[in-house]
């Protein structure tokens, strides 16, 4: 009963994920991390078809996965939570590093919390990430699927990604002042360091 009660929400939110995970192929596919046609847009929809159909394929192909292999349905909901718990934690690391390097930039949102509730959520998501890792019944599975597909992203990304990767069109407006000021504040520190070290020492990294 629980079940059929569940299939107009899952429907309700299913249009969600799939707008989420077709932005995020096509964004991946900009920056060159995946191939480029998969973030092409259709001509007349105007729509990321290819990354639409490609995140429909995949989750097909888990579907066909959990049929044949009974361990994987049971834990794939954890396997998809301690990926989802690392992005989380990578999150609150990405503000904490942007509010120490470039605070002085205008944002379009300010935390009411600001790190205080940053560091609140890591410490919730870093106990979420151990009880998925430590505490499940089936952990050795669950650790030796996660290696294996960590490897196989790392593989990837350092024979394929790795050579090809830049900045998309978007990247590049959100980023260009973090850049700049960025390049700016290497300029300073270095001017700093010249000033500080004495004539001789400047003259041995010369040489």
């Amino acid at each position: 009963m629980a079940m059929i009660l569940s299939i107009p929400a899952t429907f309700a939110t299913i249009f969600g994920f799939i707008l989420a995970y077709a932005n995020i192929l096509s964004a991946l596919a900009n920056s060159k991390l995946l191939p480029g046609w998969i973030g092409a847009v259709h001509p007349r929809f105007h729509t990321q078809a290819n990354a639409l159909i490609v995140g429909s394929v995949l989750g097909y192909l888990l579907c066909f996965c959990v049929t044949y292999s009974p361990t994987l349905g049971t834990e794939l909901f954890n396997i998809c939570m301690f990926f989802g718990f690392s992005a989380y934690l990578a999150q609150c690391v990405g503000y904490l590093y942007l509010k120490r390097e470039f605070s002085h930039l205008p944002r379009s949102f300010t935390s009411p919390v600001g790190k205080l509730g940053v560091y609140y959520a890591a410490v919730v998501w870093s106990m979420n990430w151990i009880s998925i890792v430590c505490c499940q019944k089936n952990a050795t599975f669950l650790l030796s699927v996660v290696s294996c597909i960590l490897t196989l992203l790392v593989i990837y990304y350092l024979g394929y990604a790795k050579h090809r990767q830049t900045f998309s069109d978007d990247e590049r407006k959100i980023l260009f002042f973090a850049h700049v000021a960025k390049s700016n504040q290497r300029k300073r520190k270095k001017k700093a360091r010249q000033k500080t070290l004495p004539r001789w020492a400047l003259a041995f990294f010369a040489c």
